[in-house]
């Protein structure tokens, strides 16, 4: 119980000092729309525009979600897009590294008896498309250590070149370093 309410009081902190400002929702046409907030749903968007009423977007209309984060004078350009997790699901997620390889992360929160907190997913995407369900390949949960090397081998095995550095990966730090170098490394 103590540990949930240090999490709420860390992450409401957090976010109390961390602002979203100049909220970009760019459309697949190529339209922008300049918005106040937004706020995802499981099948849509909800969007509240600088201008006009509050709006639903379905997900295949979306390319991104961007906007800026301000930590004190730290600026930080954040995009978020959709993510088929499986045929019938996806999500909307931060993209941290884009190119041959997007990698995205999800924070799940866990509830249980054994371990309360928060895990957080990394989705992996080659050569993106709209219909294309994402690869789970990275974790921070418990049980990093004994799935990492295995997941990550098969979905870079493309790529001779990289895989002997996947045992060396052992934050998320490394991991995005890895990712960055696998899109500047590997021919498609």
């Amino acid at each position: 119980m103590s540990k949930s309410l240090l999490l709420v009081f860390f992450f409401s902190t957090l976010f109390s000092f961390s602002q979203a400002e100049n909220i970009e929702v760019i459309l697949e046409n190529g339209k922008t729309i300049h918005a106040k907030s937004y706020s995802p749903k499981r099948k849509f968007l909800k969007v509240k525009p600088i201008e006009g009423q509050r709006i639903k977007l379905n997900y295949e209309d979306l390319n991104m979600v961007r906007y800026t984060l301000t930590h004190g004078k730290d600026i930080d350009t954040i995009v978020k897009q959709y993510v088929r997790t499986s045929e019938k699901k996806g999500q909307l997620m931060k993209r941290l590294v884009a190119g041959k390889c997007n990698i995205y992360e999800e924070f799940k929160g866990s509830n249980s008896y054994f371990y309360t907190g928060f895990n957080i997913n990394y989705y992996a995407i080659k050569h993106q498309r709209k219909d294309q369900v994402a690869q789970k390949i990275y974790h921070s949960g418990l049980n990093v250590i004994r799935s990492k090397a295995n997941k990550l081998s098969t979905f870079f095995k493309d790529c001779p070149k990289v895989t002997s550095k996947i045992k060396n990966i052992n934050s998320k730090k490394e991991f995005i370093s890895f990712v960055k170098y696998y899109n500047q490394v590997c021919d498609d």
